[in-house]
């Protein structure tokens, strides 16, 4: 039984590639078709041929089950080299940016604000990461992280812009890039609920345009100090809300109407097809 075995597995082995890990794995398949076959035999199942058949059945589509291993292990081996490219490629770029700041440093005795050099750089690295990582994970439909990860992405650039604009230009009013934050965040989330069909994306809407319009009615309070008519603006979200509210209930009762009518229109056929087909004797 254990030759018959190994000459089956042997033969289903040779169609993906000869690593370490398949031999492993062939071995533990081994030893499991044993096992189950040890089983099938305290049950009481003498016929060898049987048990034979019985255990290569159980096994299923081996032939599939050995493309997806063998896929994985390639897929395995990808990200490994992935990640050493990546840690290469930083370490390059922290170089980079090092011997960039040391030179502009020694040639401007510009100490500060040049070391935004590498902050901008290190912001710049880390949101490419974070960008490919979404995009794998919009690939497998993992929204929810994705969401997060654009966030993070967002907030980095903000934080770069703000420092610009405090060190660089030495603007007063650069704080408000985190009013301009807040509304980008939730716009960002809003634009990718609706790319992704997301069930929220209805209430995140208004939401959003409620946002926008508080964050710019307070910029441009604060830069024109025109605080009133500007108020008004506050009231533009919520005149939407109302607007869309009333657009959703109307497609939403079209839709429930039609879905109604097609239902009477199928129970009157049943109904029809049973008045001329039924009969009483």
């Amino acid at each position: 039984m254990k030759e018959r075995f190994k000459a089956y597995l042997e033969e289903q082995f040779r169609t993906i590639r000869p690593t370490a890990a398949a031999m492993k794995y062939r071995e533990q398949t081994l030893v499991e078709l044993l096992e189950r076959a040890q089983e099938l035999k305290i049950k009481g199942i003498d016929d060898e041929e049987l048990v034979y058949l019985t255990c290569i059945d159980e096994l299923g589509d081996f032939k599939a089950t050995l493309k997806e291993f063998d896929e994985k292990e390639v897929e395995v081996k990808a990200t490994k080299r992935k990640i050493g490219v990546g840690a290469v490629l930083s370490l390059a770029l922290v170089l980079i940016l090092t011997v960039t700041y040391l030179v502009v440093g020694f040639v401007t005795h510009l100490w500060h604000p040049t070391w935004l050099i590498m902050v901008g750089g290190i912001f710049a690295g880390a949101g490419v990461g974070i960008l490919v990582g979404a995009i794998k994970l919009i690939k497998k439909k993992k929204f929810i992280p994705v969401r997060f990860m654009a966030m993070l992405v967002e907030i980095m650039a903000s934080v770069f812009v703000f420092l610009v604009l405090q060190l660089v230009f030495n603007l007063n009013g650069s704080w408000m890039t985190f009013l301009a934050m807040v509304a980008l965040i939730v716009g960002v989330d809003t634009a990718i609920a609706f790319l992704t069909s997301s069930k929220v994306k209805w209430f995140e809407l208004p939401l959003f345009v409620e946002i926008f319009a508080v964050m710019l009615f307070v910029i441009l309070g604060i830069v024109t100090s025109l605080w009133h008519p500007m108020w008004l603006l506050c009231l533009v979200g919520v005149v939407f809300a109302v607007i869309e509210l009333v657009v959703f209930v109307v497609i939403r009762h079209n839709r429930k109407s039609a879905e109604e009518g097609k239902k009477i229109k199928k129970h009157h056929k049943e109904v029809d097809e049973e008045y001329w087909t039924k009969w009483n004797d």
